[in-house]
């Protein structure tokens, strides 16, 4: 489905707007009822967009954020010389 969201909190780290969707202004019902409709009207272009997404959120999955935070404690515990024995299974 392609996403139309408001620009605010993390939204825009999760949607690339023009990439993987469409953000506007905050509090700009017009800004989202024409993002919308443009979306509605460039089925393929919408399409694009769902696939950019797809291959986006992978970033965000559990064990893609598993995996960083992992290394990042690898990476801290390492600079104290402390070794990190246990990898993720």
């Amino acid at each position: 489905t392609p996403v139309v969201a408001t620009a605010v909190g993390g939204v825009p780290d999760a949607v690339g707007d023009g990439v993987t969707g469409r953000l506007v202004r905050p509090e700009d019902p017009g800004a989202l009822a024409g993002a919308v409709l443009a979306t509605l009207a460039d089925p393929a272009g919408a399409a694009r967009q769902v696939q950019a997404g797809r291959t986006a959120v992978r970033a965000f999955s559990a064990r893609q954020m598993l995996d960083e935070q992992h290394a990042l404690y690898q990476r801290l515990l390492a600079r104290r010389g402390i070794p990190l024995a246990a990898q993720p299974a």
